[in-house]
């Protein structure tokens, strides 16, 4: 496998079993790290040539179910469980993506796999993490 950082939109080519990884160097490396992740779990889950789809619910799927695996690659349970929050506090999902180096908008989602909704922060009340969202 190869990877290539190239101004273009960031994709991944197969041919006679060798991987091209190719990801966009215009955007923040942030962004590039989860871009990566992405065309790599593609590879794992996914066989065939993506241009070739008319169905674009089969293309969301497939994008769903990278970005899906791209979460827990980037942000594993297992280190969220020993985050360190101090005890009885919170701590802004901002904070974890910095924890993460991943976008914010992208710790969200993985929060979002964790509780099932939307979260600005979590808290840690007497050793037990929580989901907050806040009443609007």
């Amino acid at each position: 496998m190869k990877v290539f950082y190239m101004k273009q939109d960031s994709k991944t080519i197969i041919k006679k079993n060798k991987i091209i990884i190719i990801v966009n160097n215009t955007i923040s490396y942030r962004k590039q790290r989860q871009e990566l992740a992405e065309e790599f779990c593609h590879t794992l889950l996914h066989i065939g040539n993506q241009t070739n789809y008319f169905n674009t619910i089969n293309l969301d799927k497939q994008e769903q179910q990278a970005k899906r695996m791209a979460a827990y690659l980037l942000c594993p349970i297992y280190i969220l469980k020993n985050v360190s929050v101090s005890y009885d506090t919170y701590m802004l999902v901002d904070e974890l993506a910095d924890t993460f180096n991943v976008t914010t908008e992208f710790m969200q989602y993985r929060l979002k796999l964790i509780w099932e909704q939307d979260l600005d922060m979590i808290i840690c009340n007497k050793g037990v993490f929580y989901g907050y969202i806040p009443i609007e």
